[in-house]
């Protein structure tokens, strides 16, 4: 498996960058960003402004050194229009194959990541689908007249719909929390004799026995 076909693999927009802004390799997810931010420039060999300033503030923190640290971590925000708000983090990593380390960026669509929370949550509360509709407008910010105007509904129906759905996560966060406690495991409890007398055949106590 190639590093085309990993990077491909992950959700969130992912690049190699090199220490002077030229873009080495992409995910499909990532060019898309990219190809948002430069419309004007879509065969550019750089990466957009947006992103490069954040990967140009680790670079100057430690421009001196020949091989960095691949621990120093880096993260910032941009907004990108329609794609709304993009967080970004950023590392360096060294290649097998380059002389120089290289910039590891991460994309991370926060409108999406909320998008995709949403589905989890319905599906693991066991939502119908309008109120899987509903949700979803709701966890991405949209007010409760505008959800209504989306689906064409009534304001009384969506507070119905958002109602029951918190309901439904009220309980399905009582479930969990019920099945983890259940599935812990038990510890076994003895008795410890110097708190609990034993009675002897006579009738008396070991205690009784000792003061008698």
């Amino acid at each position: 498996m190639n590093i085309d076909e990993i990077f491909n693999g992950f959700a969130d927009g992912l690049l190699i960058v090199t220490d002077q802004g030229t873009l080495v390799c992409a995910n499909q997810y990532a060019r898309l960003i990219c190809h948002s931010l430069m419309q004007d420039t879509h065969h550019s060999p750089f990466v957009p402004k947006e992103v490069w300033q954040i990967c140009r503030v680790v670079t100057e923190l430690d421009h001196t050194a020949s091989c960095p640290e691949p621990i120093s971590v880096l993260e910032g925000e941009f907004y990108a229009g329609h794609l709304n708000s993009i967080r970004v983090r950023t590392r360096w990593v060294q290649l097998n194959e380059a002389d120089r380390p290289s910039l590891l960026v991460i994309l991370e669509d926060k409108a999406q990541l909320t998008r995709q929370m949403a589905i989890a949550e319905a599906q693991n509360c066991g939502l119908t689908p309008r109120e899987t509709q509903v949700w979803l407008l709701h966890r991405a910010g949209n007010s409760r007249s505008q959800i209504a105007a989306q689906l064409y509904i009534s304001v009384d129906t969506v507070k119905k719909h958002i109602k029951s759905t918190r309901a439904k996560r009220e309980v399905a966060q009582w479930q969990q929390t019920d099945w983890l406690e259940r599935s812990q495991p038990r510890k076994e409890t003895w008795p410890n004799p110097d708190e609990q007398p034993f009675t002897a055949s006579t009738g008396h106590s070991v205690s009784s026995l000792r003061h008698g």
